[in-house]
């Protein structure tokens, strides 16, 4: 790639802000140049190499919804976030400002062995569990704000000499905004979920994001994927059937057992590895940060090698053990001592100075994870290294009771702490002096009064009850010793236990837990003295267990998906809540069931018009199970997607038949009703007719001395022609005429005529009835067949004599013999005619109109060249006409004309 020059870029300006000034560019990737700005350390500009029409409109959502960062307090610049966007002089976004984040070390350096040895030495199985539970709760606090990573690489994924960790590269994140969707159109194989290959990049979830953390973890645990036994062209094989280290019988020599994790990690590994299919069952991004921190408080340390920490479980040292046996130490103690294991060491002791000496030489110890104890004693050394004064000089020695507590009130009194912090020292165990005990005493004695005296109990005052009467249980005071305080003790002990756990639910924003603690404990809840802002969160939560119980409810009773969508529609804040991820029915979360509802709102015009259409596989290529509805349209459309989805089970064969060419396989099995209007839609009705037509190559129209027959009466032509004869036999027929020639093609006939096909097929002959205002007429009759819903000529035509005008000629002539008058009508044709009816009729010459018919007769044929005579007895007289009249055997009359009379 070409390295761009501040030369190539014109004037860069802020948003709504003054220009800004490239300085050097510090790094550069496949979509920008990194660029440290004049008068600025702490930030730099990422300029984009190709202007894009969507990200102005991405960064300004970024911009206005930044993810919250756990890590403030650490002040860890944990996001490389856009902070501004950067426009050219044309107004065009080119680029934004993020924060700059000093040179570091990346996930690929720390995780693997042969890397950490050479980059970060001191980095041992502890700090790598808080690596984890960092990167963990980053991914937790991006999930929470709804983006997705969905391309995550180590590179990305910067490490801090204090196992803090900073995400980078975050404008390629897919994001949501109301209606519109940026997605992540690149992924990393390594880290890809069996389901990504199967959709579209915007249908990136989460459960994407935490397949991938999972990965993550194994890689920062141990060292290697977690599908390291899979060959590399093999690899989304063995991911989608779930082919994972941890199901193989035989590990390989460089795999370290997994009996030596903490279970729940190692139990969370085969929910997301195990279980390929069942990408909602995999632990988030905030239970990995929980179990990970949980296995970090129960971490020790090995005796032999001070960077060695495991797990208990263990008994023995698993990283000696493997040491011993692969002749490789993961973890190699160096010569300087390891300043985790000598704070441990402090804090099992108490040695407060100890520990304050070593957090200032090592101050990136104060960012990790500890246990409760160990975290408690850290507060109560930060407390005496401000109470305690710092006289290098002065030896250590052992405090006493009175001396810690007289150190705490003055420290108290000096940083203006509240009343019943000065009063109360806040690690009463390590107290042992018995003179502690009636002022303690006195104390609890005064808070249990304020719980008694107020209407309402205010949950802090019970807190401190609870803690203090558990430190006095330590310190060795009996309850039998203080009777009448007891019952007020058991209440401010229920009071705070509820509202630890009330707290962590509006702390964790876990509504599911908060509801559930309203419901269960209403009455104490109802006691309790609290801000607004907590009892409008406790309502809004039970409101939303409410609309979760209705949706649930509604889902098992198969009700109207537009009465669920309108619910969610006017209840924005339940998809923003922890109910989300509640599951509702056949494991899908409220989440799932929104994003279903969207995709089938989508869809629904495209369905409706297939449907209208009877396009029944487009109807199955867009359906999904999920959108069923036992009534109404979206039941026909179910049943229609089945056939659908049958009918493409039947077409993918022919389909290939037709596009490989495999005319025999394509002539046995084609069946016209069926595949005739797929084929067309699909653009294969060309190739579909060449090939069906041979079939109808050995058909012929079966020839007669007189058939076939065609003439012209009344402005109708008649044909009268024998059907084609073959294997298989020809469906229909196609007649076309011409005035002046026989027709070259079936386009090539008068605008007046009209092309006649029939289904018969017989051996019997078949007379058609075009309109013709014409004196000749020459014809053409095709074999045809209906293929592709398409009428194509099947053989050459069969070319018919030219038709002329059909009608009788007659004269008569009364003959007298033996006392008997005989009429005689002589009667002729022009054309050739077949079974006619001719009748003799009279009339009186006063009335023609009252015709009577004498005698019928019916010719079966009758030449242009020959004439018969028709005679009957009649009574001769002068007062009566004699006519004749013709019927064609089909009931139409046929024009007679008298040319004679005697």
């Amino acid at each position: 790639m070409r390295c761009i020059n501040m030369s190539d870029f014109g004037p860069i300006f802020r948003e709504n802000g003054p220009q800004i000034t490239l300085i050097k560019a510090v790094a550069k990737g496949g979509e920008g140049q990194v660029w440290t700005i004049q008068g600025s350390n702490n930030v730099v500009a990422k300029l984009y190499h190709k202007h894009s029409a969507t990200i102005g409109s991405k960064l300004a959502h970024m911009v206005a919804h930044p993810p919250n960062n756990p890590f403030a307090q650490e002040h860890n610049t944990s996001f490389a976030w856009p902070q501004t966007r950067l426009f050219d002089k044309k107004g065009e976004c080119v680029g934004f400002l993020m924060p700059y984040i000093p040179s570091t070390l990346t996930l690929s350096r720390v995780y693997h062995p042969k890397l950490r040895s050479k980059f970060a030495p001191a980095f041992h199985w502890y700090y790598l569990h808080t690596v984890a539970r960092n990167t963990a709760l980053l991914l937790h606090a991006l999930h929470e704000q709804r983006y997705i990573i969905g391309d995550i690489k180590t590179d990305n994924i910067l490490i801090h000499s204090n196992a803090l960790v900073s995400l980078v590269d975050m404008d390629s994140l897919q994001i949501k905004a109301g209606s519109a969707l940026f997605p992540c159109l690149v992924q990393s194989d390594d880290f890809a979920s069996p389901e990504s290959s199967r959709r579209r990049p915007e249908f990136l979830s989460k459960q994407h994001d935490c397949f991938a953390l999972a990965i993550l973890i194994h890689l920062t645990l141990l060292g290697y994927h977690p599908f390291a036994n899979a060959p590399a062209h093999k690899r989304l094989e063995y991911v989608q059937k779930g082919l994972w280290l941890g199901n193989s019988k035989t590990l390989p020599p460089f795999a370290f057992p997994y009996e030596s994790l903490d279970q729940e990690i190692f139990a969370g590994f085969q929910k997301v590895f195990s279980n390929p299919s069942s990408p909602h069952q995999r632990p988030t991004a905030l239970w990995w940060a929980k179990v990970c921190a949980h296995t970090l408080e129960r971490m020790a340390c090995c005796q032999k090698n001070p960077h060695h920490f495991y797990l208990p479980h263990t008994k023995a040292c698993p990283w000696c053990t493997y040491a011993e046996h692969t002749t490789v130490d993961l973890f190699k103690a160096s010569d300087a001592p390891s300043p985790l294991h000598a704070l441990f060491q402090e804090l099992d002791s108490l040695n407060w100075k100890g520990i304050i000496e070593l957090l200032r030489a090592h101050p990136e110890l104060r960012s990790l994870p500890f246990d409760k104890k160990r975290q408690d004693t850290l507060l109560l050394c930060d407390a005496f290294s401000a109470a305690y004064p710092n006289d290098s000089s002065q030896k250590k020695r052992s405090l006493s009771g009175r001396d810690l507590m007289a150190m705490w009130v003055e420290y108290a009194k000096t940083h203006n702490l509240p009343p019943e912090h000065q009063e109360s020292f806040p690690f009463p165990e390590l107290m042992s002096t018995p003179s502690m005990h009636n002022s303690s005493i006195k104390t609890l004695q005064n808070y249990c009064e304020k719980i008694s005296t107020s209407g309402r109990t205010d949950p802090y005052v019970a807190e401190h009850i609870a803690d203090l009467f558990a430190s006095l249980t330590k310190l060795g005071v009996l309850p039998e010793q203080i009777p009448h305080l007891i019952p007020k003790i058991h209440k401010a002990e229920a009071v705070s236990s509820f509202w630890k756990k009330l707290l962590e639910a509006l702390h964790s924003h876990n509504e599911a837990q908060l509801a559930q603690l309203a419901i269960k404990h209403a009455s104490t809840l109802a006691s309790l003295e609290m801000p607004l802002s907590y009892t409008q969160a406790i309502e809004q939560a039970v409101q939303h267990q409410n609309l979760v119980t209705l949706l649930r409810k509604m889902l098992q009773n198969s009700a109207p998906h537009t009465e669920i969508s309108h619910i969610l529609e006017n209840n924005p804040s339940l998809l923003r809540s922890s109910f989300c991820h509640d599951t509702l029915m056949d494991n899908q979360t409220l989440t799932d069931v929104e994003t279903m509802l969207q995709r089938k709102k989508k869809i629904t015009p495209q369905l409706l018009i297939a449907l209208d259409k009877e396009d029944y596989m487009t109807i199955a290529r867009l359906w999904e199970p999920q959108f069923s509805e036992p009534k109404g349209v979206w039941r026909k459309l179910s049943f229609c997607a089945q056939k659908g989805a049958h009918m493409e089970k039947k077409w993918a064969p022919i389909r290939r038949a037709i596009l490989e060419g495999e005319h025999q396989y394509l002539r046995s099995h084609w069946i016209e009703k069926e595949f005739g209007p797929i084929a067309r839609k699909e653009g294969l009705a060309q190739q579909t007719q060449e090939s069906i037509r041979p079939i109808y190559k050995n058909s012929y129209f079966p020839k007669t001395a007189h058939w076939p027959l065609a003439y012209i009466t009344h402005s109708l032509l008649h044909v009268v022609f024998p059907w084609p004869y073959g294997t298989p036999r020809i469906p229909l027929c196609i007649i076309a005429w011409h005035s002046k020639h026989y027709p070259r093609s079936i386009s090539d006939v008068e605008e007046t005529s009209l092309a006649h096909h029939t289904h018969h097929n017989n051996k019997f002959l078949h007379h058609v009835i075009l309109p013709c205002k014409k004196d000749e007429a020459f014809i053409s009759i095709w074999p045809a067949a209906f293929v592709a819903e398409t009428i194509i000529p099947v053989q050459a035509p069969l070319h018919v004599q030219s038709a002329t005008s059909a009608h009788l000629m007659y004269e008569t002539r009364i003959q007298r013999k033996r006392a008997e008058d005989i009429l005689h009508v002589k009667v002729r044709s022009p054309v050739a005619l077949r079974n006619i009816k001719l009748s003799i009729c009279s009339a009186p010459l006063r009335a023609p109109l009252q015709e009577e018919v004498i005698e019928e007769y019916t010719v079966s044929a009758m030449q242009p060249s020959q004439s018969i005579t028709l005679k009957t007895k009649v009574t001769s007289t002068p007062q009566v006409l004699f006519s004749l009249k013709g019927v064609l055997s089909h009931g139409e009359c046929l024009p007679t004309y008298q040319e004679a009379r005697s």
